[in-house]
């Protein structure tokens, strides 16, 4: 968090090097993520680069009050789902109930439920793996900075995540597996799954 708002600062100065770094980090995943939504590549990175453009025109005003990730991922589902509205002639019932999902009571039950499910997963991985994943996925660090810090090689980091990926996938079981890309986008909880 603290990271996130000195970089905020520098951006809001005017700092282009830090607004390239933020491009870097997040351009691919969000237009994944976008890409759940509208289900067209080239809409999916129009609106990441529009995002991206705004955020640079408005960044005077930028106040980042969780982390940039999660702004970054809300924001993109905000205008995905305009451009839904804005550009469907018609929009399929589901697809519209699966859009505010967030809103409704039991679908927030059903997240608490899974989010519960997935430190249970986590919390039940073997102490190494379960660090490397923590640092990889909640702190946000690259492969090879956590390779560096743990004193062992980036395949061995990579090999951990994917373990702990696999391991909380049948964790879950079949019941939930359905719903982990969808709800990667509603709450940032579950974002390491897009990646």
């Amino acid at each position: 968090m603290r990271d996130d708002q000195i970089l905020a600062e520098l951006i809001r100065n005017g700092d282009k090097r830090s607004f390239e770094y933020l491009f870097k980090q997040y351009f691919t995943s969000l237009c994944r993520f976008a890409l759940i939504y509208v289900k067209q590549e080239i809409v999916a990175e129009e609106l990441v680069y529009e995002l991206f453009s705004s955020l640079w025109e408005k960044r005077k005003d930028i106040h980042i009050e969780q982390t940039f990730k999660a702004y970054l991922f809300q924001a993109v589902r905000n205008r995905a789902i305009n451009y839904i509205r804005d550009h469907r002639d018609v929009v399929n019932l589901d697809e519209l109930d699966a859009l505010r999902l967030a809103d409704d009571p039991d679908t927030r039950l059903e997240m608490e439920e899974l989010e519960h499910l997935i430190s249970e997963a986590i919390s039940s991985l073997p102490d190494r793996c379960r660090e490397v994943f923590v640092k990889s996925r909640v702190e946000h660090k690259k492969n090879a900075e956590i390779a560096q810090e743990m004193g062992i090689s980036i395949k061995g980091v990579e090999a951990s995540i994917t373990r702990a990926l696999k391991h909380i996938r049948l964790y879950l079981g079949e019941s939930y597996s359905y719903c982990l890309i969808f709800l990667a986008g509603i709450k940032t909880f579950f974002e390491f799954f897009v990646f």
